[in-house]
């Protein structure tokens, strides 16, 4: 992925800037605003200083405090406008594992104990992140969670493409996947299988 450069004179800015960044998990580097070059593609900034900085920049103020929503923000920054298709894997169950694509980047696995929290992410997911397309690959495993879970989404948010995915053999595990969950982990493999459409 293209370089992010953080690029900031003011001290305490630049730690907030730090610190939400890194929680993103993106690469980056540090440079003071006079030192800014042509390897940095994205330039982190304060809104005081974003008419000084030299190239694409955008300004911490405008971007989620919340880092799943800030890491799609970013990458929609330094992608192409046809490719901003936002992707979930869906591991329904008492335990809903989750995995987020956007523009065909990893963005996050998460574990969701509640159907509302889902679907709390996923509204401020829908207005936050630019996004062309959004598609739901929803797991078969537990077809009472599936339905249930797939008939909510959509009323949520009509628009969505809802996919109803075969995960045998999603879940089994292996050691070197150990930062991952089981549910986590079945959510990757959903999301990148082919579904059938879901049928209201």
């Amino acid at each position: 992925m293209d370089l992010i450069c953080i690029a900031t004179a003011d001290g305490r800015a630049y730690y907030s800037i730090l610190t939400r960044l890194r929680r993103t998990g993106l690469a980056y580097r540090s440079l003071t605003p006079e030192l800014v070059d042509g390897r940095c593609a994205l330039i982190l900034t304060t809104r005081g200083e974003l008419d000084r900085t030299k190239g694409a920049a955008v300004a911490i103020e405008d971007l989620s405090e919340d880092p799943v929503i800030m890491k799609c923000q970013l990458v929609a920054k330094l992608g192409k406008e046809g490719k901003r298709e936002l992707l979930l894997g869906i591991d329904p169950g008492s335990r809903i594992g989750v995995a987020i694509f956007y523009s065909n980047v990893k963005i996050a696995s998460l574990t969701f104990r509640s159907t509302g929290e889902l679907l709390g992410m996923l509204d401020a997911m829908v207005q936050s992140i630019p996004h062309s397309k959004l598609v739901v690959k929803m797991g078969s495993g537990a077809p009472k969670h599936s339905r249930s879970l797939a008939r909510a989404i959509i009323r949520r948010v009509s628009s969505a493409t809802m996919e109803i995915v075969d995960e045998k053999g999603t879940s089994s595990y292996r050691p070197r996947q150990r930062d991952l969950t089981r549910d986590q982990l079945a959510a990757e493999r959903i999301a990148y299988r082919k579904g059938l459409p879901y049928a209201v």
